[in-house]
Order: structure tokens, then sequence, then C-alpha cells
């Protein structure tokens, strides 16, 4: 006797293309792109993915070398950028890039720009840029490209660094961006915004030959961890409500009364200061800086957390 076969419920059938197309979108593209085997009803639902997430780990070891790898990458999210159909909204858009040591990391750089630029134009509200921090090579973001979006108002980098102007092209065409995280990477450059609201730098690195300066007149909250080289000078930060500093590394500025001064003097007008300095750093502070700025401190924070490591 023959045992009784279990009815198959196919739930998935009886949703519409709309939902299906948001189910797929949370894969990684590429296995978005493999769900046109399954029927085909399923061929061109990709088409309409309304995040894309592109990850150069999926390619990698596919050919005999790195260049081999990142041609098959740039096809695929060339062919994906350019077949995917502009009528549904796109939610986000997230690049996770690779370049190992000796690598062309300038042809990986134009492949970024070029595709962020893309979503972009494709009106995505949120970019995600993610490189292997494994590595000491960063994409570059910048030079010929163009970064211009009025639907852009959060962008996260990381292991990035930048040309010159990159902010300011950023504050010219991105009208909209209130949000903006960097993570692992170089900022050798001024950093300028008059819309964003919340600035995050973590673990990355300032130039240690000057100071480079960082002016959000319009933002709320800022948090500076473990940077590298001189840190950045503040200016025009009067709306700032909170800010938390994190020095878990010696960091070159803190060499004379006037740069402390003037960097802390950025801060003077917040609400809600917290402080994380090794011992070293902090005594160094507290010798160099004027009672001036300590008073200042006294008279507009309502709340202050100092914390020597």
């Amino acid at each position: 006797m023959e045992p009784q076969q279990v009815p198959i419920n196919d739930r998935l059938s009886n949703l519409s293309n709309d939902l299906i197309c948001r189910i797929i979108s949370n894969l990684d593209s590429r296995q978005a792109v493999q769900t046109s085997l399954l029927s085909r009803r399923w061929r061109n639902l990709w088409c309409s993915l309304t995040s894309i997430k592109v990850d150069f780990c999926e390619f990698d070891g596919e050919t005999d070398s790195w260049e081999g790898d990142q041609a098959r990458f740039r096809k695929f999210v060339n062919n994906l950028l350019l077949r995917r159909d502009p009528v549904p909204v796109l939610d986000k858009f997230c690049l996770r890039s690779y370049i190992p040591h000796g690598a062309n990391d300038q042809e990986a750089s134009v492949d970024a720009n070029l595709w962020i630029s893309h979503a972009l134009q494709l009106k995505a509200p949120v970019v995600e840029v993610d490189q292997d921090i494994q590595t000491l090579d960063t994409l570059e973001l910048g030079g010929h490209a163009v970064f211009a979006s009025q639907y852009l108002t959060r962008l996260v980098l990381s292991a990035v660094s930048f040309t010159q102007g990159f902010f300011k092209q950023l504050e010219i065409g991105c009208s909209k961006l209130e949000h903006l995280s960097i993570y692992d990477s170089i900022v050798c450059v001024d950093i300028s915004s008059k819309t964003l609201k919340v600035l995050i730098i973590d673990n990355s690195e300032f130039s240690y030959d000057y100071n480079t300066s960082i002016s959000t007149p319009s933002a709320t909250s800022l948090t500076l961890i473990d940077p590298g080289g001189r840190l950045p000078l503040l200016k025009d930060m009067g709306s700032l409500v909170s800010a938390s500093v994190y020095l878990t590394r010696e960091a070159i500025p803190l060499d004379t009364a006037i740069n402390i001064d003037q960097w802390f003097m950025g801060l003077s007008g917040v609400r809600h200061l917290a402080l994380d300095f090794p011992v070293e750093v902090a005594v160094r502070f507290e010798t160099a800086c004027t009672w001036s700025i300590f008073h200042s401190f006294r008279t507009t924070c309502s709340d202050v957390i100092a914390i020597h490591c």
C-alpha cells in the first residue's frame, strides 16, 4: 500500500506580486535574482526590488583573480541597476565591496561612485557603503561622480576616503540629507552641511599634518569615537543638543591651549555632553584648558559626563 501523500499548501502563490517583491527585497540582490528560476511568474519579480543589497563576497573566488571576480561583480550590478523597473520606490541601496592589498582600488572606486550615483537617481532615501576593513585600502568617493538627490536622507559609509569637495557636493546636491555616519574611514577633507541633524564619526583617521573642520550648523547630535590624527575643529555648531566624544587612544591635537580651547568652544553650547578620555589625555586637557572653557560648560550644560579610562 503506497503511503498517502500530504497535499502541499502553496501560500506564496496566493500573495500579490507587490508583497512577494517586498519579501525578496530582504534577500541579498543576487539571491533575489536567483528566485527568477522558481517559476514563470517569478521570472521578472526581481526587477521590482524595493531594496538593493549587492555584496562582492558573493562573487569572491569565482575566478582565479580578484580582477576576474570584480568583473563579474561589476557586470551583475550594472545589469541589476539598468534592468530594474524604475517605477517602484527604492527604499535602500547597500553596497559591500572588497579590495585586497595590491589590487586596483581606483577601479573599484570608479565602480562604487557610478553605482551610488545611479542609486541616487533611483531616489533611494538610504545609501550604505561598506568596504571590508581587513585591508588597508579604501573606496575613494567623489571625483567625477555626481551625488545629487533631493530624496537622500541617510548616508552610512564604512572604510572609505573622500576627494576634495565631496562634502560640498553633498551639501549642494543632497538638500534633505539629515543623518551621516562614517566608520573606519580616512577623513582628510572638511565636512560641511547645512542640513545634517545627526553626525557620527567612528574609528576614522583625520589628517596628522593639519586640522580639518566640521561645520554643521543644523546638527543636534554629534558622536566622535576614537579618532586618529588631529581632532577636527568644530565650527558653526550652534544647534548641538548632545555630544559624545570618546578617545581611547591619545590624539595629536591636545598639545596647545589654543587648539584645546578652540575645539571645546565648539561644544560649549550643548545641553548633554559625554567625554571619555584616557587618563593621560585628561590630565593634559585639565592642565591646558583655560578657566573660561570650564565656566562655559558649567553655565550651558545640564548634563556632563566625564569618564577617565
